[in-house]
């Protein structure tokens, strides 16, 4: 099924090549962009054949300049695949739209040589449906074609992200599922959403046996704390308690928001470097003083800009995982009838397990900046902060586009 449908796709390209469906203005992106698919279809046809593996270093070295040709040196200046160059072909809002879309299609090569027809069919029929939509009209509405590049972008992320981190690293995915429960419970009538943190760390005990870390996946920590963590993690150190963890220690005023109050787990660290008690703290924020303000009156008291906070960043050892098995079972337990908005949170069990004397968790300070979208206003100001990494050389360029 899915080579017929690419071989349909192919066809169809085929035919753009010759057509004068669309106006002249966009007629050269797409036509270009269609020679570039038929150059990675014949590629693939070599690839699949044997042909390319007997080609000479001189053939090889041809094909790679056909390949990559116009995204390199001098010739990006004037490739759609630059949005400089395609805003001022197309404008603002079309610009970085087609510039995305090209760049999306130049990156299948992989594809051919890995076999994967799918998802080259995946990209060439996203490009067939753009192109459709610029027969239909002169120029078709914008918000209609950011529609299409976005749903594709919505369903397919996960499967082609999922794929290039296999090929870095192991990857086993486990899944939070509301009724996954210890034998004897049953999910209350009502309840909708599943347990919580605590819960969902949980679901990796029969996957994960060695050393690990717990993040949120959609916050960024930087680089430092996971260089300490792992450290930390290596080191086997024994803190002398029946759970030995490691925290990330965030300092408070390197993870406010400037469009509203946070919730911040706010620390009280011991002269050891061991977290003494996490208090979870809602309405913080930075006032035109400068001075730290929030929810919680005693806190209020004594927090300052530069106190330790966690961002839900844990190292622990596979024992915690069996501790949460049982555990979970006592919070089930206490669980009250009719209360179906209750959660196990990974936060209030450590914090548990520290003033029973049974965890010692070391404070690893980090001084990296935490990223997060708590409000939509965040975005533009994660976004210039991933710019600013870049150009100062932390990451590469085109890693964050």
């Amino acid at each position: 099924m899915t080579e017929m449908r690419y071989e349909l796709a192919i066809e169809r390209i085929e035919n753009i090549k010759g057509e004068n469906t669309v106006s002249e203005k966009y007629r050269d992106y797409f036509r270009t962009l269609a020679d570039f698919a038929l150059l990675v279809d014949k590629l693939k046809e070599k690839i699949e054949n044997g042909e390319y593996y007997k080609f000479s270093i001189e053939e090889l070295e041809c094909w790679n300049t056909h390949l990559y040709d116009d995204v390199l040196g001098e010739h990006y200046k004037t490739s759609y695949a630059n949005p400089a160059f395609a805003t001022e072909k197309f404008g603002i809002e079309y610009g970085r739209l087609l510039s995305f879309l090209y760049t999306e299609l130049r990156g299948v090569i992989p594809y051919a040589f890995e076999k994967k027809t799918e998802y080259l069919d995946i990209l060439f029929e996203l490009f067939i449906e753009v192109y459709n939509q610029f027969e239909e009209e002169n120029e078709p509405e914008y918000e209609h074609v950011r529609q299409t590049i976005y749903w594709y972008a919505s369903d397919y992320c996960d499967v082609f992200l999922a794929d290039r981190i296999k090929e870095q690293i192991d990857v086993e995915y486990v899944f939070q599922e509301l009724d996954d429960l210890p034998e004897g419970f049953e999910v209350p009538a009502g309840r909708t959403k599943p347990w919580g943190t605590g819960q969902a760390v949980l679901c990796c005990k029969d996957v994960v046996k060695e050393p690990f870390v717990i993040i949120n996946a959609d916050d960024y920590y930087g680089k430092e704390a996971f260089v300490k963590l792992h450290d930390f993690l290596v080191s086997g150190e024994d803190l002398g308690r029946e759970f030995t963890m490691g925290m990330a220690g965030f300092i408070l005023k390197n993870t406010l928001s400037d469009n509203g109050a946070v919730t911040r787990g706010v620390s009280v660290v011991d002269e050891k470097g061991l977290l003494s008690q996490v208090h979870e703290t809602t309405g913080i924020e930075m006032n035109e003083e400068g001075k730290i303000v929030c929810d919680n009156e005693e806190v209020q008291k004594w927090i300052s800009p530069d106190d330790k906070v966690s961002m839900n960043m844990w190292a622990a050892y596979p024992e915690f995982l069996e501790y949460l098995a049982e555990d979970f079972k006592n919070f089930l337990s206490n669980v009250e009838e009719g209360d179906i908005k209750k959660e196990y949170l990974l936060p209030i069990l450590v914090d548990q397990l520290i003033k029973n004397g049974s965890a010692s968790v070391d404070v690893l300070e980090t001084k990296d900046t935490w990223f997060g979208v708590t409000y939509q206003e965040d975005k533009e100001t994660v976004m210039r902060a991933f710019k600013n990494l870049t150009e100062a050389g932390i990451y590469p360029q085109g890693l964050y586009q």
